[in-house]
C-alpha cells in the first residue's frame, strides 16, 4: 500500500475507472440528444418553421422578457439603419411590425391568449396566473383547453413518409467541441442541404 493510499480509500485505478464510466454515460447522453435534437429540427423544417427564427424564439423564451425587449429594440434599429443607408423594405414587410398593442386589450381577452399559449406549450393547467373564480381565470383555462387539445392534435400527427420524411434518430459526436448543442443540429442540417 503506497504513502498516499489511506486504509478505506478506494484504489486510484478505481476511481479512474468509475469517474470514466460516469464521463462516458454523460457523452451518451448528449450524443443521443444531440442526435434528437437533429430529428427533431429537420421535422420543424418539414412543417416549415424557418430554423434560425425557431432557435431564437426559443432561446429568448429562455432568456425572458427583457432580453426579448432589447431583442425587439435591436430588430427595429436594424430596420431603422438599413431604411438610413438606403436600403427600402417593402410594404409588406415594414407590415411586420405594425403588431396590435395587445396591452390595450381587456385582461379576459389577454388571459385567453395567454392560455392559449400555455396549452399548447404544453404547461400545466395549474400554472393559471389568474384566480379560477374570475372571468380572466376562466378565459386563461378556456384558452389553455383549446391550446392544449391543439398540442395533442399536433403531437398525434403522422410524420411525413416517403424522401421528404424527416430522418431516423442518429448519434451526435460527443468530442465535437460544440458548446451549444442546438448550433450543432442546425450546422448539421445546413451540411446535409
Amino acid at each position: 500500500m503506497s504513502d498516499t493510499t489511506l486504509v478505506n480509500e478506494p484504489p486510484q485505478d478505481a476511481v479512474v475507472t468509475t469517474t470514466l464510466s460516469k464521463l462516458r454515460k454523460v457523452a451518451d447522453t448528449a450524443a443521443s440528444s444531440q442526435g434528437e435534437m437533429r430529428a427533431e429540427y429537420s421535422k420543424a423544417e418539414a412543417a416549415g418553421l424557418n430554423l434560425q427564427a425557431a432557435k431564437k424564439a426559443l432561446s429568448l423564451l429562455k432568456k425572458g422578457d427583457d432580453k426579448t425587449k432589447d431583442w425587439v429594440e435591436e430588430v427595429c434599429e436594424t430596420v431603422r439603419y438599413l431604411r438610413l443607408c438606403g436600403i427600402e423594405l417593402t410594404k409588406d414587410q415594414l407590415e411586420l411590425f405594425n403588431f396590435t398593442d395587445t396591452t390595450l386589450a381587456p385582461v379576459d381577452e389577454r388571459a385567453y391568449v395567454s392560455g392559449l399559449s400555455a396549452g399548447r406549450l404544453g404547461e400545466n393547467q395549474n400554472e393559471n396566473p389568474h384566480d379560477l373564480g374570475s372571468d380572466a381565470g376562466q378565459k386563461w383555462m378556456e384558452g389553455w383547453n383549446k391550446g392544449a387539445e391543439e398540442r395533442r392534435v399536433v403531437l398525434s400527427m403522422e410524420p411525413k413518409k416517403g424522401p421528404d420524411a424527416a430522418p431516423e434518430l442518429v448519434k451526435g459526436d460527443p468530442d465535437s467541441g460544440d458548446p451549444d448543442p442546438m448550433d450543432a443540429a442546425l450546422a448539421a442540417q445546413t451540411e446535409e442541404d
